[in-house]
């Protein structure tokens, strides 16, 4: 026997002949030929189950892989959430240290009679202003601007 498979194999055979005559009858010389089907249907049985095996642990890995990543997923939504709460708490504590920093501030400067209620109304606490302007900025009357004005700003027109 030699079989490419580890069992032997079926011999079934299917001659062409019988196919051909439809009462039975003697087909001749034909009738003597047989094609052998049963290594065809072993073959055939063996690739169908080998597929649906495959597919069955194609398919269990893919799950696997997308519950993988779901995972890594929730993590880092999960992680985000946790920094953008810490960021959050941070903030607020920095707005309110500002503000108490601001009130001992007005506090030190009513003790020393240097207070004026409208600075604290200029600037609202979303705004911030550190007192200094751009250097690129000059601030001239238009009242008094004749030529000789118009001359000395000539020198400082290429700073930008």
């Amino acid at each position: 026997m030699s079989s490419k498979y580890f069992f032997p194999t079926p011999n079934i055979p299917i001659r062409p002949a019988q196919l051909l005559t439809p009462t039975g009858g003697d087909a001749g010389a034909l009738g003597q030929y047989g094609i052998n089907v049963g290594p065809m249907i072993i073959r055939f049985g063996i690739k169908f189950v080998s597929g649906k095996v495959e597919n069955m642990i194609g398919r269990a890995i893919q799950q696997c892989q997308r519950n993988i990543k779901r995972k890594e997923k929730e993590l880092l939504k999960k992680m985000r959430k946790e920094e953008k709460a810490k960021d959050k708490a941070a903030r607020k504590e920095a707005k309110r240290l500002a503000k108490i920093a601001k009130q001992e501030r007005i506090a030190r400067r009513k003790e020393m009679g240097d207070y004026d209620s409208s600075d604290d109304e200029s600037y609202s606490d979303d705004q911030s202003f550190s007192g200094m302007t751009p250097s690129n900025v000059r601030n001239i009357s238009l009242v008094n601007m004749n030529d000789d004005a118009m001359a000395e700003e000539s020198d400082f027109n290429d700073l930008d």
